[in-house]
């Protein structure tokens, strides 16, 4: 968590301030806002905050504002993360983003996390998203592994999933395993996620390289060093990750299933964890560009923004960027706000400072 305050036409951001629901780090949030307008000598006229109704810093916000008698702006969180990059550019022009994390409160309720959006700071559309899948246990997936990797299997094998022997070393305990495999085939407690974090955590455990991200982006990190002494290859995951139409809102979707059964044809062969984390890799920059590049197009569009978290990951985000650089487009990443959470405080004051200027 970070905050910003917002002076005439300059940000200020915080330091990272931790995890709100420990007690020491919220009254360090608390102080932190109270020293940074006192510093800077700011009476605030109006209050962001992210739109997620549990976190504590939308608590603090929405009670600030009534406190205080200021207008309450809350931002959908993967708009934030694009936000933030225009307002590093100084942009203010309609862009296709990439936003790809692990989790953001999506406007329909779910949790979104690998999004195709179509914005600017003055708003935005949902035009794709990565396929959703679903996590056991819900926030348990985030930390145990195995659990999502078990998801990517019955999502692509179905009832035969719990019987491949990548199903035993993601989870090697069987009684732990037949837990989750019940949980998916009774679909109890397994909220669907987009979130494309999720989708390294599913591919570190089926891998054999991280069962507990003992860290955020623990599983995503490992994966990254692996695939990064593999040999690339420019065709390398071609096709792997297939663009289709869901009906909902007409949205495109990246489906990862021809990705994962790809994976586990080279992994009954025995080929070695780091160029299938390189295949891994490969393939979803390869699907993220082509979905990018398609929207890019249809909306006569030259700029595509890269943000959130997983573009912390230098091999996926340079991959991502060379493809579509060679496909003719303009590519926007962060320079010197983190695209990770860390940036997310900037996104929120420049939405809010752009929606109270045109009132």
């Amino acid at each position: 968590c970070t905050v910003a305050v917002v002076r005439d036409d300059q940000a200020v951001l915080s330091e990272h301030l931790g995890d709100l629901t420990y007690a020491l780090a919220y009254r360090r949030f608390e102080q932190t806002i109270e020293d940074l307008l006192r510093l800077f000598d700011v009476e605030p006229r109006w209050v962001a905050c992210d739109a997620h109704p549990a976190y504590l810093s939308h608590r603090y916000a929405k009670r600030a504002a009534a406190d205080r008698g200021l207008d309450l702006v809350v931002v959908q969180h993967h708009q934030a993360h694009l936000a933030s990059l225009l307002a590093e550019h100084g942009r203010r022009d309609r862009v296709v983003g990439l936003i790809c994390d692990g989790v953001g409160y999506g406007t329909d309720g779910t949790a979104w996390g690998g999004e195709i959006l179509l914005g600017s700071l003055d708003g935005f559309e949902r035009r794709g998203r990565v396929r959703p899948l679903r996590l056991p246990g819900g926030d348990a997936a985030a930390r145990e592994t195995g659990r999502c990797g078990l998801s990517w299997l019955v999502e692509t094998l179905g009832v035969d999933a719990g019987h491949h022997p990548a199903a035993r070393r993601a989870v090697p305990d069987p009684r732990r395993r037949a837990m989750i495999l019940d949980l998916l085939d009774r679909d109890l407690n397994c909220p669907p996620s987009s979130g494309l974090g999720r989708l390294f955590d599913a591919a570190a455990s089926l891998l054999g390289v991280c069962d507990f991200n003992h860290h955020e982006a623990m599983s995503g990190m490992k994966l990254e060093a692996l695939a990064s002494r593999a040999a690339s290859c420019r065709n390398l995951g071609s096709g792997l990750i297939r663009l289709r139409r869901v009906r909902r809102g007409e949205l495109l979707e990246l489906d990862h299933v021809p990705l994962l059964q790809a994976m586990l044809e080279r992994l009954t062969r025995g080929e070695p964890a780091e160029g299938l984390s390189r295949l891994f890799h490969e393939a979803l920059a390869d699907g993220l560009a082509r979905a990018a590049a398609r929207t890019a197009r249809r909306e006569s569009l030259q700029t595509v923004a890269l943000s959130g978290g997983v573009f912390c990951n230098t091999l996926l985000s340079g991959l991502v960027a060379e493809r579509l650089g060679r496909a003719g487009f303009e590519v926007l990443s962060h320079r010197t706000v983190p695209p990770n959470d860390g940036g997310i405080a900037l996104g929120q004051a420049a939405v809010a400072a752009a929606s109270l200027a045109r009132k």
